[in-house]
C-alpha cells in the first residue's frame, strides 16, 4: 500500500462536512507562528542582517587587492600537458606553504613568492594531439604587480631546469656550436678559394668562361652556407625549454567575491538575530508564566 503524506491523506468527514486533517492544521499553525515571530522581532532580525551585510562589505573592502594576469608560452622539448602538470604541482606546493622550496625551484626571492597567491596553467586551444602547436597559458594572481618581471623569469627558469630539459638544452647547444664551427670553416675555405680565383683572373692564367661557371656555383654555395650559419646562430640564441610568446601585463584587479561575503554576512546576521530573538521570546514566556503562577497562588 502506498504511504500517505499530509498532502495525500484523505479528508476527514464529520457530520457530512469535510474538515482539514490535524496535520494540515499543525503546518498552518507553525507557519502562522513563524510569521508572528518574525513580525514581533523584525527590528532585531533585520538589524542583525543589516549589520552582517555591513561586516561582509567591510571585509570585502579590507581584503587584499589581487591582480590577475597571464603568460603565453610554448614548450620546445615536451608537451603542453607535461608543463601544465609541473605548474599544477607548483600551485599545490604554494597552497601547502612550501614557499621557500618554490622560490628555490624558480631561483627567485621568497618576497616574490610571498606576493604570489595562485598559479595555474591551461591549454590555449584544447586539441587531442600529443604535440599541441598552440602553446599554453600560465595564469597568476599576485598582490603586487612590481614582481611580475622577476616572477616571469622565475617561471621560465623553473621550466628550463628540470633534469630532462637541462639535458636537452645542453645537447642541443653543443650540437649547434659544433655546426656553427663547421659552417664557419666551410665559409672560410670558400672565401680563400674565391680570393685565389680572383687573383688568377687578374693575371689571366685560366680560361675566363670556365671560371665564370665555377664562381657562380661557389657564390650560390656561399649564400647557402651563410643562411645555415644564421639559422644555427638564431637557434642557439633562442634555445630554451619554453619560449615566451607574450609576457605578463599589469592585469585586472580583483578581490574576494563581494556577493559571497555579503551573503555570508547576511546569513550570519540572521542566525545571530534569530538566536537573540528566541532568547528574548523565552524570557518573556518565562516572565508571563511566573506572573500567572503568582496570581494563581
Amino acid at each position: 500500500m502506498q504511504n500517505e503524506t499530509i498532502f495525500l491523506k484523505k479528508p476527514i468527514i464529520k457530520n457530512g462536512i469535510s474538515q482539514r486533517h490535524p496535520d494540515d492544521l499543525d503546518i498552518i499553525y507553525l507557519i502562522q507562528n513563524a510569521i508572528a515571530f518574525i513580525r514581533r522581532f523584525k527590528f532585531i532580525l533585520f538589524g542583525c542582517m543589516l549589520m552582517g551585510f555591513t561586516l561582509g562589505l567591510f571585509f570585502y573592502i579590507r581584503s587584499p587587492k589581487q591582480y590577475s594576469t597571464k603568460l603565453i608560452v610554448h614548450p620546445s622539448f615536451v608537451s603542453n600537458q607535461d608543463q601544465i602538470e609541473i605548474i599544477a604541482n607548483w600551485n599545490e606546493l604554494l597552497g601547502k606553504g612550501g614557499k621557500e622550496q618554490l622560490a628555490s625551484i624558480m631561483n627567485c626571492s621568497t618576497i616574490v613568492i610571498d606576493k604570489l597567491r595562485e598559479i595555474e596553467a591551461e591549454e590555449i586551444l584544447k586539441t587531442y594531439v600529443s604535440n599541441n602547436p598552440n602553446g599554453f597559458l600560465i595564469n597568476v594572481s599576485v598582490t603586487d604587480t612590481s614582481i611580475l618581471d622577476e616572477l616571469q623569469n622565475g617561471i621560465v627558469y623553473g621550466l628550463n631546469n628540470s633534469p630532462f630539459i637541462k639535458e636537452k638544452i645542453t645537447t642541443r647547444k653543443a650540437k649547434n656550436t659544433e655546426l656553427i664551427a663547421k659552417v664557419n670553416s666551410e665559409i672560410e675555405k670558400l672565401n680563400t678559394t674565391k680570393s685565389l680565383i680572383d687573383s688568377m683572373i687578374r693575371t689571366r692564367n685560366v680560361n675566363s668562361s670556365s671560371l665564370l661557371v665555377d664562381i657562380s656555383r661557389m657564390n650560390a654555395e656561399w649564400i647557402e652556407l651563410n643562411e645555415k650559419l644564421l639559422g644555427y646562430k638564431e637557434d642557439l640564441k633562442f634555445l630554451s625549454g619554453v619560449q615566451v610568446l607574450e609576457g605578463f601585463h599589469k592585469g585586472t584587479m580583483t578581490r574576494q567575491g563581494l556577493m559571497t561575503l555579503s551573503l555570508l554576512g547576511i546569513a550570519a546576521g540572521f542566525f545571530i538575530g534569530y538566536v537573540l530573538s528566541l532568547f528574548l521570546f523565552i524570557i518573556r514566556k518565562l516572565k508571563t508564566a511566573t506572573k500567572q503562577t503568582v496570581i494563581a497562588g
